[in-house]
């Protein structure tokens, strides 16, 4: 009960527009134990007449934080590092588990579930989001 409330409470509450874009629907999930990698996730809406590029995020939580991409090659799924997300003129992209998505390497603190995690989102086109982003359990299964 208390994860589905938590998920209801996100779904609601969570949006911050900065200029022409909305960031909404954003969530960190909590560390693993024993492992030294989280994930963010979000719904990143762009209102403008241009194409924007997700060009990099930083946190006080890490200094590896790195853009992915789970593709199917070789027929496996893989993860890897894209340089950027691109966001269409009028358009969303879903940063969602096993597609794009932020990695957040080396976490200097346990990350858990009922902590904020503070991401700050740069853009192509000049335009910096800053997010305080909740983080949810990891065995909570989160759509937008």
């Amino acid at each position: 009960m208390k994860n589905i409330c938590l998920l209801i409470l996100l779904m609601v509450s969570f949006q911050v527009s900065a200029d022409h874009l909305t960031v909404k629907h954003y969530y960190v999930k909590e560390s693993i134990p024993g492992t030294a990698v989280t994930s963010a996730y979000m719904l990143i809406n762009n209102h403008g007449d241009d194409d924007v590029k997700l060009l990099k995020v930083t946190s006080t939580l890490s200094e590896r934080i790195e853009l992915h991409q789970h593709v199917f090659a070789d027929q496996m799924m893989k993860m890897q590092q894209v340089q950027s997300i691109s966001v269409p003129a009028k358009g969303s992209v879903k940063l969602q588990p096993h597609g794009f998505h932020i990695m957040i390497f080396k976490p200097n603190q346990l990350v858990k579930q009922g902590q904020y995690v503070d991401l700050r989102l740069y853009f192509d086109d000049g335009v910096t989001v800053n997010l305080d982003v909740p983080v949810i359990s990891s065995k909570t299964k989160k759509t937008h």
